[in-house]
């Protein structure tokens, strides 16, 4: 049916579901907040963000470069699995901030069984939207 338009809006959600853990996360945590110092969170997050802002900084310019080449004979728009890989890539990344985010809790159990959660249900919505709609 939609073929690989089907992956890349299986990326597409699942890096808003991404977004939303980390909220989700971000607000849950914040209610147990007990670090003494900020420089401690920073180490921990330092690098999902820069994965976060590599991501986004390689995607961006994958568009820019597919937007100046749109009239050429290199169609980057349908040079298939690289727009889903970027989006993926972006998504992963946020995801690995929301697992970060989650394991600033005080209880690692808890924290380890929301992450367990959080990927299956990622993991599922990529598979059922990129299969269903393939």
């Amino acid at each position: 049916m939609l073929e690989w338009s089907a992956v890349t809006m299986a990326s597409h959600l699942c890096l808003a579901v991404a977004i939303a853990c980390a909220f989700v996360n971000a607000v849950s945590v914040r209610r147990t907040w007990q670090f003494p110092s900020s420089s401690a969170v920073f180490v921990r997050l330092e690098g999902p963000i820069f994965a976060i802002a590599a991501a986004l900084m390689v995607e961006r310019f994958y568009y820019v470069i597919a937007r100046f080449l749109v009239k050429s004979e290199l169609n980057l728009w349908q040079a298939h699995p690289a727009p889903e890989m970027l989006s993926f890539s972006v998504a992963a990344a946020v995801f690995w901030l929301a697992c970060a985010i989650r394991y600033l809790e005080g209880s690692q159990g808890a924290a380890r069984r929301t992450v367990i959660v959080q990927t299956i249900c990622i993991c599922t919505l990529f598979a059922s939207v990129a299969w269903g709609f393939w």
